[in-house]
């Protein structure tokens, strides 16, 4: 049963009618009374990325597991069974797709576990939208729990989607919840699964949120004058907009703090740690955020294995704190292993077919020439039949063990949906974005973005302190690279669209929008070799002496 109220009545599917007449009940009670405050712990997973089973990690020297529904499931039993007080579990910042599991059921299996683990809400982001609005659509009539995003619009009505909600409303704590979608979430996801979707800037979906909880409750107030006891406690969970390391802070949409109670960000890289991530005091700073922002880590790579508690009482913050999700703190919860095992199941006839044998160990690197990027950009050339390939570091995970390569290990390797462009460029604008390249080799920030090819050869040197690449060593096509001339590159949706800051790729005319994912194409490439082998040569040279 519900254990919320969202907006404008919109429940998800598979609740009865008289619920509804409960909340509305429920709402306009409290609408007279006012008397409750907010004393309670919220409890956040960000970045589970769809990841069912744990992963093995080394540490000093011996290995724990570490992520995953298991232990997940423990720590939020931890959490709950060591304090008497209420508490809310939300999951945000792409939660259902990242894994092969996830993928193959299409994220039922994610809405399955979320469900057994009293998920009370999900803040929708990019890969929600991996098989576009009908498909999550499913998930959310299979939900218990509402999907929740105040700046998602579709295009033709610039109306919210009638399964997705605004904001969610928990009637006995008081509080109103206000979820903000990634300002990415639109160029991260494919054409075809957002071209109904449309995004309004933060500040306004926040101030139609409050709004439209107003005249579905009946209350009316403004945080900066009202006391808690006469509404709500809003926070506003906008944790796919990052901060970044040496950043002015910018929140989402210029919100404005007179009208928020807490706003719970993403940050990389910044001195903040522990209960110090809710007492932010960032140079810049409109001072009215001060003990209203909390910013969570949402920048390691391992972000999905830890589990977040606020604790707020009395209408403020009384405490921050972490759990590691591993073995070394945690154990397994045997609760919800009769699920894993029929997932593991049914999946695994599927995912562990074998498709290809690698000859020898492939490896892949963020900086410099990557063997298994000379695979992936070899099954993008071959599918397009462009001049050249390109890709981004950062869209490749992992590597090949020498041995036979099954579904799995190949879903794994690509674990961003991604769609494929044909683009006409001259050789002046593809220079351009080569050095855009160039310098982030070596960035701990920007590595992902460095580029990886098929079809072209190029060197990165240092020159002044810098690294460039020269005009003489680039070749397309076993050629030196013609400065005027027009050539044809395959690349992915989410360069053209401008990730990881590659605008130049989005001022490049489109020749041709195909039909498949890199990932599909990647796939029917392996099950086309009789044996992968990395090139015996590499594509990028380093000259840094």
């Amino acid at each position: 049963m519900s254990r919320y109220f969202s907006g404008n009545l919109r429940v998800p599917g598979g609740y009865v009618k008289f619920l509804l007449v409960l909340c509305v009940v429920s709402i306009l009670s409290l609408s007279c009374e006012r008397s409750f405050t907010p004393h309670l712990d919220i409890l956040s997973a960000h970045s589970l990325k769809g990841q069912i089973f744990s992963d093995v990690k080394e540490v000093n020297g011996g290995e724990i597991r570490h992520r995953g529904f298991s232990l997940l499931s423990s720590g939020l039993n931890q959490f709950r069974s060591r304090t008497t007080f209420p508490h809310l579990f939300i999951a945000d910042n792409n939660s259902i797709h990242g894994s092969p599991e996830a993928y193959f059921s299409r994220g039922m299996n994610i809405i399955e576990l979320l469900n057994s683990a009293e998920c009370d809400a999900l803040i929708v982001d990019t890969r929600e939208l991996y098989f576009g609005l009908p498909r999550l659509q499913e998930l959310a009539e299979a939900a218990e729990f509402p999907m929740v995003s105040a700046n998602i619009r579709l295009k033709f009505s610039n109306e919210p989607p009638e399964f997705i909600q605004p904001y969610f409303y928990h009637p006995r704590y008081n509080i109103l919840i206000i979820g903000l979608s990634s300002p990415n979430l639109i160029e991260r996801s494919l054409p075809a699964h957002n071209q109904d979707v449309s995004l309004i800037p933060s500040s306004r979906a926040v101030e139609q949120a409050i709004r439209q909880f107003q005249m579905d409750s009946g209350m009316s107030w403004t945080v900066s004058q009202a006391p808690l006891v006469e509404r709500p406690f809003v926070l506003v969970n906008a944790v796919s907009h990052k901060l970044n390391a040496g950043e002015t802070p910018v929140f989402p949409g210029n919100l404005d703090p007179d009208q928020i109670d807490l706003l719970v960000m993403g940050e990389r890289d910044l001195p903040y740690d522990g209960f110090a991530r809710s007492l932010v005091n960032l140079p810049g700073m409109d001072p009215r955020w001060k003990n209203k922002l909390v910013l969570v880590d949402d920048g390691r790579s391992d972000r999905g294995g830890f589990l977040d508690r606020i604790r707020i009482m009395n209408g403020k913050i009384q405490n921050y704190t972490e759990l590691a999700l591993d073995s070394a703190r945690l154990e397994p919860d045997t609760e919800i292993s009769e699920l894993l095992f029929t997932i593991r199941e049914e999946s695994g006839s599927i995912l562990g077919q074998r498709i290809a044998d690698s000859s020898e160990e492939i490896s892949h690197s963020f900086s410099g020439d990557s063997e298994l990027a000379h695979i992936v950009t070899n099954a993008m050339l071959d599918y397009s039949s462009a001049d050249f390939a390109l890709i981004n570091s950062g869209s490749m995970r992992g590597g090949l063990d020498q041995g036979p390569v099954t579904v799995h290990e190949a879903y794994s390797l690509l674990p961003f949906e991604s769609g494929l462009y044909t683009l006409e460029a001259r050789g002046d604008q593809i220079l351009e974005i080569l050095n855009r390249s160039a310098s982030l080799y070596a960035d701990p920030e920007g590595e992902k973005g460095f580029l990886q090819g098929s079809g072209l050869e190029y060197a990165v040197s240092l020159q002044n302190g810098l690294y460039v690449v020269r005009p003489r060593d680039v070749k397309i096509g076993g050629e030196p690279l013609d400065m005027g001339r027009n050539y044809t590159l395959v690349t992915s949706t989410f360069l053209h669209a401008g990730g990881d800051g590659y605008e130049e790729f989005g001022e490049l005319p489109i020749l041709r929008e195909h039909n498949d994912t890199l990932l599909a194409v990647f796939l029917r490439y392996l099950n086309s070799m009789e044996e992968i082998r990395p090139s015996p040569e590499p594509r990028i040279r380093l000259k840094l002496s």
